[in-house]
């Protein structure tokens, strides 16, 4: 895959737009899907999937190994839903059944249990939406997280901890 040659990191404007979009194509559902499941709400995760994309344009020559793309999008995902909650300073609560479509087939549909979630500290909750419903694997997680495998452990069981007190009344 050829997004860029040797020339493009004195000159930034010789980026290949059809490798880009590729890459759009192949990994945009991904980063609206996850976006969307952190932040809960479709628009502000579509302006989530535009601010990724284009730090990928601007940065795409810093990028040394391209088969790592989709971790150097997961991990910008994160942070710039990590940003959106900074700015946004509260948590979003769903008012819409239909939210999450994917629930449906893990078995979690009441909206009680997708409110929990929101309302999960946003590190747990952006590593149980990694692990549960991107199906990562912990390591994948760590990467993205930039955190070590013990510290994603820890997160998501008082993830599901809390998710399984607010259910059962502590």
């Amino acid at each position: 895959m050829r997004i860029w040659t040797n020339r493009d990191a004195e000159q930034p404007d010789n980026k290949n737009p059809a490798e880009f979009r590729k890459i759009y194509k192949q990994h945009g559902p991904m980063v609206l899907n996850y976006a969307y499941r952190y932040i809960g709400n479709m628009d502000d995760a579509e302006d989530i999937l535009q601010d990724v994309f284009m730090k990928l344009w601007t940065h795409i020559h810093k990028i040394r190994d391209l088969k790592k793309i989709k971790s150097w999008l997961s991990r910008t995902t994160y942070n710039r839903c990590m940003d959106f909650h900074r700015e946004k300073k509260q948590a979003h609560i769903m008012k819409n059944d239909n939210l999450y479509p994917d629930f449906e087939q893990h078995d979690i549909r009441s909206d009680i249990i997708k409110n929990i979630i929101l309302q999960l500290p946003e590190r747990q909750r952006a590593a149980l939406i990694m692990q549960k419903y991107e199906n990562k694997s912990y390591k994948e997680i760590a990467e993205s997280m930039d955190i070590s495998l013990k510290s994603v452990e820890a997160l998501i069981y008082r993830a599901k901890k809390s998710i399984k007190e607010n259910i059962h009344g502590r």
